[in-house]
């Protein structure tokens, strides 16, 4: 449907009001035929309530396809319409008054209209507590309305020295915050100046309509078993390293089913690239963001579970709805949480059983570790205390030892094992008194509670 177009009789400086704007202002004996030429509103209280514009807002529901069946509003208007409102309520009212940024005549108008409109043709199509919502935005052309408008109006730095308008505004391109709008207005109001701005620099409104649906967030645990797969997509001096990540292959599948334009993944810490990650699984959560499937049943996850599985590269488990008030808990848990490891240990020594009673402690102790060399390029330089609350070891063959072991969260565990040149204090070659290296390494648990009830 086509923009209205201005009203011929702005050429004869014909101020002509709709309806609704009429009623708004008071002045119901200036009421004209504006054809959608009513620059009180921009157009907004005629044009914009006509049953053309609610069919074009009923067809974009139906083509988002949500299974949501009521829907919450949101209008944006620019500033701009403050302004008409302002220069006509002052061309048809004498008396003086202060337009507040937190209330537009106009807007309150249009949502209440709009919200009546809409329930003629659907009674139950309007809930504001609804997740989803109908985004009404409204934009008007008018590149040099402020200045044409302001030309008397000032504005008060902190130092208490006035600005006019083109002042503030140079070298910002013309672009005005809510604030300083208001102070603007209230200045011009303020001037014992008489002028008559011209409307002319007034274009009617266009508006642009389309659906969001809050963020839907899905949390499980997942497993991985392969030793070249990245958490995330890795790209180096930005070439891709790799054909997947367990974050795409968990969430490509729950996009697809949610119909989302986006996700967000979110873990509780990560392992790395060559490290499985076994056990219960890492506890993790996919934002889905504005998706047309806002509700699922135990089967549609367990479904999803399936499919995402079948990969073989990872597995998931424990599928359920998230709030959106307990991914804190993920977080919190990175630093709070214990994990349990399993490392493969090679010594060109053969083992000794005094080797094995070294690595076998059940009380806790502190290890010193400086930030590992191979993370240098992404982590500050520091000392970090961690804590091993428990070890032990079991021979393989004589050159190799299976470590199993249970650490404070943020631990570099394969440091712990080579020393990293003396970096790492203890390590499992400072306490053998000999070189020691890691073939490799799993996460053989995560322990944090996931998931949560709220």
């Amino acid at each position: 449907m086509s923009e209205p177009a201005v009203c011929a009789a702005e050429e004869q400086n014909d101020y002509s009001l709709c309806e609704n704007c009429a009623v708004t202002l008071g002045e119901d004996d200036q009421v004209k035929d504006s054809n959608g030429g009513c620059r009180a509103c921009c157009g907004i209280l005629d044009h914009y309530l006509q049953p053309h514009f609610i069919s074009r807002i009923l067809q974009c529901v139906t083509d988002f396809n949500c299974d949501v069946p009521a829907f919450s509003l949101s209008l944006r208007m620019p500033e701009v319409v403050f302004l008409a409102y302002f220069l006509h309520q002052n061309l048809h009212q004498s008396h003086k008054f202060s337009i507040d940024t937190k209330f537009c005549p106009v807007k309150e108008v249009y949502k209440d209209l709009l919200c009546e409109k809409l329930k003629e043709v659907s009674p139950d199509i309007v809930d504001h507590t609804s997740v989803a919502t109908i985004n009404i935005e409204f934009s008007v052309d008018a590149p040099n309305l402020f200045t044409e408008c302001f030309s008397h109006g000032t504005m008060a730095k902190k130092n208490g020295r006035k600005r006019t308008f083109e002042e503030r505004t140079r070298n910002k391109a013309g672009v005005i915050s809510r604030n300083d709008f208001v102070q603007m207005v209230n200045s011009c109001i303020d001037c014992s100046k008489s002028y008559s701005p011209s409307l002319k620099c007034f274009s009617l409104a266009k508006a642009s309509v389309y659906i969001t649906v809050e963020s839907v967030f899905i949390g499980g645990r997942y497993l991985k078993y392969s030793r070249t797969l990245s958490q995330t997509p890795w790209f180096i001096d930005g070439k891709r390293k790799g054909d997947f990540s367990v974050e795409e292959l968990i969430s490509n599948p729950m996009k697809k089913l949610a119909g989302s334009d986006e996700s967000f993944f979110r873990s509780s810490g990560r392992e790395d690239i060559d490290a499985r990650m076994l056990g219960s699984g890492r506890p993790f959560a996919i934002e889905l963001v504005n998706p047309s499937k806002t509700k699922y049943t135990e089967e549609e996850l367990s479904e999803l579970a399936r499919e995402i599985s079948s990969s073989k590269k990872v597995e998931v488990r424990h599928l359920h709805l998230v709030e959106k008030s307990l991914l804190s808990h993920l977080k919190d848990g990175e630093m709070e949480k214990k994990k349990k490891y399993c490392a493969i240990l090679f010594s060109e020594e053969p083992f000794s059983e005094d080797d094995l009673a070294k690595l076998t402690v059940d009380e806790e102790f502190s290890i010193q570790q400086k930030t590992p060399i191979r993370v240098l390029h992404r982590r500050p330089l520091s000392t970090r205390p961690k804590v091993i609350y428990n070890m032990r070891c079991e021979r393989l063959d004589e050159r190799h030892l299976a470590l199993y072991l249970c650490t404070e969260a943020g631990a570099y565990v394969k440091e712990f094992v080579h020393g990293d040149l003396g970096r790492t204090r203890p390590s499992v070659c400072s306490l053998l008194g000999r070189v020691v290296d890691i073939v490799q390494l799993d996460v053989a648990d995560v322990l944090l509670q996931w998931p949560v009830q709220a």
